[in-house]
């Protein structure tokens, strides 16, 4: 339901949820909108291989559409756990990207409480283990 609730130009789109079988046996999967320019990190990959880089202008529209579809989650209290280039998928044309968001969860306060507590009593264990040495 968080992926078929998500509406944005620059998100990748949600279509179904299926169970495929390439004979080695049933997977199940999500069916998303196809992006046939592939993703950030196999372009930039190329990029470097043949030496040339990215004008100052697509960097910059790249960046802008992430944070606009990142703000847009936000909004509505989903977090993506994965940004990273593999999951940035890009239109034919270089232009335009859309994030991959089915890596992600729905936050709420008590889940942001729970983790940012997990995190200092990590750390004090981490303190106090130092303190003992």
């Amino acid at each position: 339901n968080i992926l078929k609730s998500l509406d944005h130009m620059s998100i990748v789109k949600f279509i179904t949820t299926s169970n495929f079988d390439f004979g080695m046996g049933e997977y199940f999967g999500l069916v998303m909108e196809n992006c046939e320019g592939g993703n950030l990190a196999s372009y930039l990959k190329e990029l470097v291989e043949s030496k040339k880089k990215a004008c100052d202008n697509s960097i910059l529209r790249w960046v802008t559409q992430l944070v606009m579809a990142l703000g847009y989650c936000h909004e509505k209290n989903i977090i993506h756990r994965d940004v990273k280039p593999a999951n940035i998928f890009m239109m034919p044309d270089k232009m335009k990207v859309s994030i991959k968001v089915n890596n992600c969860i729905k936050e709420n306060r008590l889940n942001l409480a729970t983790l940012i507590f997990q995190k200092q009593m990590k750390r004090l264990r981490f303190l106090r283990r130092k303190k003992e040495l």
